[in-house]
């Protein structure tokens, strides 16, 4: 709830009635290990742990799909190019990574 937490005071409650009963996957050792090679090969700046760790969360618990809002450090052709490369090295498939909009 952290991010939701972040956001602007009017959208706070709009968003977390909307992710309310969501569960919270955990980060696994397997999830931090994707993190820092994110890291390493510099798919998102280590002043951005908490994006690579969303991405690899999902990745590990091969999730279908990241939504995010987050245009800067996620949701570009650049990061998702990067995110593929690194997955397919390791054997992971990378989940589809959109806006909230793309899919409803």
């Amino acid at each position: 709830m952290g991010e939701v937490d972040k956001a602007p005071r009017e959208l706070r409650d709009k968003l977390r009635k909307l992710v309310a009963g969501i569960r919270v996957l955990p980060v696994t050792k397997e999830a931090d290990s994707l993190v820092e090679k994110y890291l390493k090969e510099k798919v998102f700046p280590r002043t951005k742990r908490a994006d690579a760790t969303h991405v690899a969360v999902a990745t590990v618990a091969e999730l279908d799909f990241v939504f995010s809002w987050n245009f800067r450090h996620i949701v570009r052709v650049w990061t998702k190019e990067k995110v593929e490369a690194v997955n397919k090295l390791l054997g992971y498939k990378t989940p589809k990574i959109v806006i909230p909009e793309e899919v409803i």
